[in-house]
């Protein structure tokens, strides 16, 4: 990350920020950042950004972003991070598995527990990118999230195709285990489809599966899962578990020419909770770097929920807002969120709210 001097204070520390050796930094001048740290606060400050010979230098006069970072352009992280940076919170991750060893630059490898796989039984990036997006700690290259110190607790949910998949028995097994984790937001950035008469068997009429939903519910665990890609605008066919009640189901949206452009017609029906940005995070470099292809979709904004609803976490255990389940505390804060009016094809009048990243470190702090 490049910060850059945009008007001359004191503001350089040397070693420690315990030293009150201060130099003054000529206007633009630049230094390559390699983290970001929190310490001692010295003259309204407490943020320091620390170059590769481990000098601190406060970020007062300084203007910085993470240039690797799309999500950057909207949220000031650094200023984000000096409240959490998510060092008490677990997130729990469905999906691909998530690297642990093989892309260190990605998270501190005691970050990550990986449940039920290792590095060589990861299939594909996708669960290790929504990992970053949630949680990624790359300073330097701005591949980072919004909880860069959180626990990470990857399932990986293979068939025999090795290819991810969504089987029901599976899903109660991952949520029994992270239940046991005492985690506190659990990510399914991916879905399966269904037609009415095999998801009522499958997974609205079974007890199990619900009782366990509420279960965590009442542990105040809460499941955020994206309605997935497909193209069909028939409102028989519904993804799931997105679909289940209890669950905060996501779906996406852009913003192009000042106009809002969804990710797919199938996601746009009734139990939609909220609609979250569904753009590429990171540059072409982390794609490139991590060959990876898939840089938008339903996924993205189920991530991103997830990362914002861990922050909100924290804000809920901290306030300890008892009278209420941190569901209902979330449901609540969705119901307050902007709304958008969908008429498009055979979806007329139909009304969603969505996550505005415009008062969001208002909402979080």
């Amino acid at each position: 990350m490049k910060a850059t001097v945009i008007r001359r204070v004191n503001t350089r520390l040397e070693a420690n920020t315990s030293s009150r050796k201060l130099q003054p930094l000529e206007v633009g001048m630049v230094i390559d950042v390699v983290r970001i740290e929190f310490g001692e606060e010295i003259e309204g400050n407490n943020i320091w950004l620390v170059d590769k010979n481990n000098k601190r230098y406060s970020s007062r006069g300084f203007s910085y972003n993470l240039d690797g970072n799309l999500l950057s352009k909207f949220i000031d992280f650094p200023f984000l991070w000096s409240f959490t940076k998510g060092k008490k919170i677990k997130i729990g991750i469905y999906d691909s598995g998530v690297y642990k060893k093989k892309y260190p630059s990605l998270f501190e490898e005691e970050r990550v527990i990986q449940l039920n796989h290792n590095d060589n039984e990861v299939i594909d990036f996708h669960g290790t990118y929504m990992a970053t997006i949630i949680g990624g700690s790359n300073i330097e290259k701005g591949y980072v999230g919004f909880l860069p110190n959180a626990l990470i607790y990857s399932y990986c949910c293979l068939d025999r195709e090795n290819t991810a998949i969504i089987d029901k028995d599976d899903l109660i097994n991952a949520l029994n285990i992270f239940y046991k984790e005492e985690v506190d937001v659990i990510n399914i950035s991916m879905s399966t489809e269904l037609n009415d008469t095999v998801m009522k068997n499958l997974f609205e009429r079974d007890d199990k599966l619900n009782k366990l939903i509420n279960k965590l519910r009442e542990k105040n665990i809460i499941i955020v899962a994206s309605t997935g890609n497909n193209r069909s605008s028939d409102d028989s066919i519904k993804n799931y578990p997105a679909a289940l009640s209890d669950i905060f189901s996501v779906s996406g949206y852009r913003v192009e020419n000042d106009n809002f452009v969804y990710e797919n017609d199938a996601d746009i029906w009734s139990s939609v909770k909220v609609l979250a940005p569904c753009f590429a995070i990171y540059n072409e470099d982390y794609f490139s770097q991590f060959k990876f292809n898939t840089k938008s979709g339903t996924s993205i904004s189920c991530a991103i929920l997830s990362g914002i609803l861990g922050i909100l976490k924290l804000k809920y255990c901290t306030n300890k807002i008892k009278e209420k389940l941190f569901y209902d505390y979330v449901n609540e804060i969705i119901q307050e969120m902007p709304i958008i009016e969908v008429n498009k094809g055979n979806l007329l009048n139909r009304q969603y709210k969505y996550l505005n990243f415009s008062n969001l470190t208002a909402l979080l702090l």
